[in-house]
């Protein structure tokens, strides 16, 4: 398999399912976010210390590769139209950061570990995870200071802020995942 073939990434059937889906599950995640960022709130309405839709970012892409980044593409879309009052041109380019940072991620680590699907080795995922989350940061930080809207100044602090968060919650997100699936595990055996 060559590193630029998507091949299983993309869903066998009802990609359209899957893509709706990831888009829901990804506006949800925001939802909740926003219902508890007084816990978790760094820098009002932009940085959280717990970022819920990092983690659907990340299983979307590794579990539905292109269909994941439409999915996570059209999520981002409707959470920035639902809660952000910003310019059309700012909310389609964070829009744009949002979904080409796991796409560049994947493209990424398909270079890297060409034999491998992204989901099949844990080493693979963390990879796939922790560079989903910076070049997320990465691609924030360039539409933050390219449009000027009133957005924090890109500074090294509150990027590393937004990364921390990032990467909380896809730790967070794999951490109720794996209780859930051991707590499925162990009822189904009863």
């Amino acid at each position: 398999m060559r590193w630029y073939d998507f091949g299983p990434l993309w869903p066998r059937q009802h990609a359209d399912r899957w893509i709706a889906g990831y888009a829901l599950a990804f506006f949800l995640a925001y939802w909740a976010n926003v219902g508890i960022r007084g816990f978790f709130e760094v820098i009002p309405d932009f940085v959280y210390l717990i970022y819920l839709p990092a983690f659907i970012r990340v299983v979307a892409v590794a579990t539905a590769g292109l269909g994941g980044v439409l999915g996570v593409a059209l999520g981002h879309l409707l959470t920035q139209l639902v809660f952000k009052e910003w310019a059309p041109q700012v909310i389609l380019l964070t829009t744009l950061a949002g979904a080409l940072a796991p796409l560049a991620a994947l493209l990424l680590v398909r270079k890297w570990r060409s034999d491998v699907e992204i989901n099949a080795c844990p080493k693979t995922l963390a990879v796939f995870a922790v560079l989903t989350c910076f070049l997320n940061v990465l691609f924030r930080a360039l539409v933050w200071q390219w449009t000027g809207e009133a957005t924090p100044a890109p500074t090294l602090p509150s990027m590393g802020l937004l990364l921390m968060g990032n990467l909380g919650g896809v730790a967070l997100g794999y951490l109720v995942l794996r209780s859930v699936l051991l707590l499925g595990r162990r009822l189904s055996s009863w």
